[in-house]
């Protein structure tokens, strides 16, 4: 073999190298944020579920037509551990991956854990005691079953838009991908 076949040889070498290393690249990649969208989009889902099965809204409401009824209404700590609701969102962001779903996604989840967390501050509050009159009660909760419905449409959107992010596979989701638009 010539001096010329021998330096082509290795040229092409080096370039099947890169090309499969950019192939194993944009194959983890690929995988990284379809697995950081499964995995939001069932926490957010699962928060959802928990929420509706015991029933809080129904609550918050029974308290407030209390409040309506001239009644007063010991306001209830219904969350056991708050830092136990946000494992895949503090995860995916400790990680860096929450980019991995895109811009519109990771607004969507970003907001959705930020109404929780509001919602959460403020039902600890009302939990422990804070004094406060029927109206501020029936005024603080008014403007808390407002939160959760934005926050639940904001859930429900999100976990939609992520399962189909998860479930991609297309070419489309490649060029998404290494190029992290």
């Amino acid at each position: 073999m010539s001096i010329v076949g021998t330096i082509i040889a290795a040229f092409l070498s080096a370039l099947g190298g890169a090309a499969l290393k950019l192939g194993l690249e944009t194959w983890n990649r690929i995988n990284d944020s379809r697995s950081t969208a499964a995995i939001l989009a069932a926490e957010i889902a699962a928060t959802l579920s928990i929420i509706k099965q015991r029933r809080y809204v129904e609550i918050v409401q029974g308290q407030i037509a209390q409040l309506n009824a001239g009644q007063d209404t010991v306001l209830m700590d219904f969350v056991q551990n708050p830092d136990t609701l946000d494992i895949a969102y503090k995860a995916a962001v400790s990680g860096f991956k929450l980019g991995l779903v895109g811009p519109e996604l990771a607004g969507l989840v970003t907001k959705f854990f930020r109404q929780l967390y509001g919602l959460i501050g403020d039902v600890k509050r009302f939990g422990d005691g804070a004094a406060m009159s029927p109206a501020t009660k029936k005024l603080n909760l008014e403007e808390a079953l407002r939160i959760w419905a934005d926050a639940e449409r904001d859930g429900e959107k999100g976990v939609e838009g992520l399962n189909a992010f998860a479930a991609r596979g297309t070419l489309g989701h490649l060029c998404h991908a290494v190029s992290g638009s």
